[in-house]
């Protein structure tokens, strides 16, 4: 087994900053800077499947303990990388989602698709049709976005493979995933913190899951899908000179309870990234500069 933590030699000054080797390999998008340290064994399958929007490729590696690295992309002139997640199969759920922010994706003048679909990348049978909400009305839960819609208003196609199934999880929709709350003001934050011009702001999202969590049965197929106990961002912008070299970085993250009082401040649940890893497991923006990215993780900066 080896450990992918690719050491990032080059960023482009554009909003799709990102080394891509060619078809069939999507080995250069793991040096992006977004990307969590993910472990693969010498053995892993690697593929490609064409995307149901974008006219690209999605990239997909079987990763340890039942789940698949997924990495979606998209034409816009020339090809761009989207987001990427971990997606569990014993969950029914991403374990984290990662991207980035500038202007561009998410312009206020984009529209949401719902253009709710399977994940080409991931077998049907191993995630949960939601073109319907889990629950009927009157129930606790409804789809909530890890890379929310109104980030990647910006491009239509962009904004269509945010409603794959594999980037929803259940949340509380009468205090979580609706307006008002904490998360959606943090997701709001996220937006308007996004960087013009070189700088960029790369973000994970992901779910933090008790022994004990519960589950909701999906009513339109009777999978059986995992509601997590809380809710992680991890942000870190960073600046780059004109030879397109990091130049620093600051980060900042929150852990929200699922059950977090609708009217709370989302500052209230600040962390350090250093301490979301602790928790968590993951090594996140391990392709940042190492000093760099040490600094940054060990101190909360505001950003948002």
């Amino acid at each position: 087994m080896h450990r992918i933590i690719c050491i990032l030699a080059f960023v482009t000054l554009t909003a799709s900053s990102c080394k891509a080797q060619k078809l069939p390999s999507g080995d250069g998008y793991l040096e992006c800077f977004e990307m969590p340290a993910t472990d693969i064994t010498e053995n892993t399958r690697k593929g490609f499947v064409q995307e149901t929007y974008g006219g690209s490729y999605a990239y997909t590696y079987d990763v340890a303990d039942s789940s698949r690295l997924v990495i979606h992309t998209f034409i816009d002139n020339k090809v761009h990388r989207n987001y990427s997640l971990i997606y569990d199969y014993r969950r029914h759920c991403p374990l984290w989602v990662a991207y980035h922010m500038n202007k561009g994706y998410c312009s206020c003048e984009g529209e949401r698709t719902n253009a709710w679909s399977c994940d080409p990348a991931v077998s049907s049978h191993m995630q949960p049709d939601l073109s319907r909400s889990y629950c009927k009305g009157g129930d606790p839960y409804n789809r909530g976005h890890m890379l929310s819609s109104h980030a990647r208003t910006g491009i239509r196609v962009a904004n269509q493979q945010t409603f794959y199934f594999t980037n929803m999880v259940p949340q509380l929709s009468a205090t979580f995933n609706c307006g008002g709350s904490c998360w959606d003001a943090l997701e709001d934050a996220e937006i308007a913190a996004a960087p013009y011009g070189r700088d960029t702001l790369y973000v994970v999202t992901g779910c933090i899951f008790e022994d004990s969590h519960k589950t909701v049965k999906n009513r339109n197929d009777g999978i059986d899908c995992a509601v997590p106990d809380s809710f992680f961002k991890c942000y870190m912008k960073c600046s780059f000179d004109s030879s397109g070299t990091v130049t620093s970085a600051k980060a900042i993250g929150y852990i929200i309870p699922h059950n977090a009082p609708k009217n709370t401040y989302y500052s209230r649940y600040a962390a350090s990234i250093d301490k979301i890893e602790s928790i968590t497991g993951w090594d996140f923006f391990a392709n940042v500069p190492k000093a760099i990215q040490e600094k940054a993780e060990a101190t909360m900066t505001k950003i948002l």
